[in-house]
C-alpha cells in the first residue's frame, strides 16, 4: 500500500491533464482518475458495462447524461449508469478538476458517438475523450454561484 499524489500532472492536451490513480496505486478492478479540464468539453461517450461516479473537486461541471443536463459544483457527485451517453463540460470560471471512478466491464473501451453538427470539432483524442475548444451551445454558461446539490437543468 502507498499514498500517491492526486494532482493531474500528465498532459493529454493543452486543455486536459490527468493523474491515473489506478495505475499509480496498482489497482486492477477499479478505474480511478483525476482530471483537470481548462475549458471546453469532452466528447459524448458511453460505457456498455461500466458505471461511473464523477466527483467535482474544483470548479463547475455540466454533465449531460442521455437527454438530461446536470450542473455539478465543488464537492458534489453524480453517478452515470452503464449504457448512458454522457459528456462533461467545464462551465465555471477557471479550471475544472474532477475525480472519476468506474467499476465493472473489465476495463473495456467506451463507445463514442459520431459528432453532430452542433458539436464543435475535437482538437485531440484521449482514449475515449476528445477535448473541444469551446463549450457546446446546449450546455450554456453557468453562473459563478456555487450550487448546493447536483441538479437537473431544464
Amino acid at each position: 500500500m502507498r499514498v500517491v499524489s492526486a494532482v493531474p500532472t500528465e498532459s493529454i492536451s493543452e486543455k486536459l491533464s490527468v493523474q491515473r490513480l489506478s495505475e499509480a496505486l496498482g489497482v486492477r478492478n477499479l478505474r480511478a482518475n483525476v482530471f483537470t479540464l481548462a475549458e471546453g468539453s469532452m466528447s459524448r461517450h458511453m460505457h456498455r458495462e461500466q458505471e461511473e461516479v464523477y466527483l467535482v473537486l474544483d470548479g463547475t461541471a455540466m454533465i449531460d447524461v442521455d437527454d438530461q443536463q446536470y450542473k455539478v459544483g465543488e464537492r458534489e457527485a453524480l453517478a452515470v449508469p452503464a449504457r448512458a451517453w454522457h459528456r462533461v463540460a467545464n462551465v465555471g470560471v477557471g479550471p475544472l478538476t474532477f475525480f472519476v471512478a468506474a467499476a465493472g466491464g473489465g476495463g473495456r473501451r467506451p463507445t463514442t458517438t459520431p459528432r453532430s453538427k452542433a458539436d464543435p470539432p475535437a482538437s485531440r483524442p484521449f482514449g475515449h475523450f476528445s477535448i473541444h475548444s469551446r463549450i457546446t451551445a446546449s450546455s450554456g454558461h453557468a453562473s459563478a454561484a456555487r450550487s448546493t446539490a447536483a441538479h437537473r437543468v431544464s
